[in-house]
């Protein structure tokens, strides 16, 4: 071989190599475009995850005490309907217990209401007795109205049947 063919094979293969640098140089400038744009995006997203993150946390922060306030009221309404409960099995009880009293009156009520009535009674019989004694007195029949006395279906003192 030549030094001419030597040196233009080589310049040849220099030409190669000068033209796989420059694409790859261009490649490169390629993808450090696309790594700076990726960086910029990564940034503004940082940038912006920076400035929300704060909110955010204010926020959840806020959510938690408002929960927490709710929770808190919760038990405090469930102590209050506990409390209502026991305050209503009381006035239950005080209740039952009035109706047992009022039963217990009204029981007494119409015990006095019999027993004014078995005086009426005791006092129309008297009366009646009475009659009849003076029917008696005044007759010959003495001894027809006296078995209808003792014929009588009730029976009372003694003073009831006085025929004399």
């Amino acid at each position: 071989m030549s030094s001419y063919e030597e040196a233009s094979g080589s310049s040849s293969r220099f030409g190669l190599l000068e033209h796989e640098l420059k694409v790859l140089k261009k490649e490169k400038a390629q993808e450090k475009g696309a790594l700076q744009r990726c960086l910029r995006n990564l940034t503004g997203e940082h940038n912006t995850l920076q400035q929300t993150y704060p909110a955010s946390v204010r926020r959840t922060e806020a959510m938690k005490s408002e929960l927490e306030g709710m929770k808190a009221e919760r038990d405090s309404t469930r102590l209050e309907r506990d409390a209502l409960k026991k305050e209503m099995e009381s006035l239950y009880v005080g209740r039952d217990e009035m109706l047992q009293t009022n039963d217990c009156l009204l029981g007494q009520l119409s015990m006095r209401q019999c027993r004014a009535q078995i005086m009426e009674a005791s006092l129309e019989g008297v009366r009646i007795t009475e009659g009849l004694g003076e029917l008696v007195r005044g007759s010959d029949q003495d001894a027809t109205c006296s078995s209808i006395i003792s014929g009588l279906p009730w029976r009372g003192p003694s003073r009831w049947f006085r025929l004399s």
